[in-house]
């Protein structure tokens, strides 16, 4: 009867300590993901029902974070803290999301100052939400060009710099204004005209044309850019008068772009 129940105990210890086993094999297979969906744990645990309750034990643990509905990262061990930083977070918001306007200039490390907000574009959309003290905001994707994979980024993806460029023309409100937007495009010390270009053509907006000629032709020095670039942007450009920001703000008038803007301009040291 003693030998029965030893070796009941027995049998559970062994089932116990194979199931710790168990639970430290599927710890490490998520840091190897960093970040990941209740699918990607379903697949590494063999069962959606356990997996749920697998990442339920780890939260409280605090050995995982849910970031938002579906999305969860691992923590530092040490720290308790996520490990993921806010690229590779909202590079993983939707199969096709990428950090754009401001918050890819903070990437290249082009940015007068650093945001609690992330724009992340994307073809599917997803609802904004705050994590960590950022606030993830969607943007919705408007092309497909311009979009990279830095090497040993763990995934992130982001505009190339020249996307981020006219899409910060495009957007001046999603760059942190007039001011902020000159001040990062002084950092920029190399940049392609053809890129450039190919963008704009992707958007085929004639109003982002008659706005990227202002801008850039302040710029046409540092840039490097040609008489050509400014040729296609008046021919592509609309003919009608335009303001570049808000009404309110725009108190200068360019004549040769007929553009209205704001006198920030004017006082940028270029």
């Amino acid at each position: 009867h003693s030998f029965a129940k030893f070796s009941l105990k027995l049998i559970y210890f062994l089932v116990l300590l194979r199931k710790i086993w168990q639970m430290k094999g599927f710890l490490d297979k998520f840091h190897e993901l960093k970040i990941f969906t209740l699918d990607d744990a379903a697949r590494i645990v063999k069962s959606k029902t356990y997996a749920m309750i697998i990442l339920r034990g780890y939260i409280e643990e605090s050995l995982v974070v849910k970031i938002r509905r579906n999305l969860y990262g691992v923590t530092n061990l040490a720290t308790k803290h996520i490990e993921a930083n806010r690229y590779e977070i909202a590079s993983a918001l939707t199969p096709t999301a990428y950090i754009s306007y401001h918050s890819a200039l903070e990437f290249y490390g082009m940015a007068n100052q650093v945001f609690n907000t992330m724009y992340v574009a994307s073809e599917s959309r997803f609802n904004s939400f705050e994590f960590d003290g950022l606030s993830y905001i969607y943007a919705k994707s408007q092309t497909d060009i311009g979009i990279e994979t830095p090497i040993m980024s763990y995934g992130i993806r982001v505009t190339s710099l020249e996307r981020t460029v006219i899409d910060c023309i495009d957007r001046i409100d999603r760059c942190g204004g007039s001011e902020e937007m000159l001040q990062c495009f002084g950092m920029i010390m190399h940049i392609s005209e053809a890129k450039l270009m190919e963008v704009l053509a992707s958007y085929d907006k004639a109003t982002l044309y008659k706005k990227a000629g202002f801008i850039l032709s302040r710029f046409r020095g540092r840039f490097n850019l040609s008489d050509d670039f400014f040729q296609i942007c008046r021919e592509r450009a609309n003919v009608g008068s335009k303001v570049l920001t808000s009404y309110e703000d725009c108190t200068e008038y360019d004549r040769e772009w007929n553009l209205s803007y704001p006198d920030t301009f004017n006082s940028f040291d270029y």
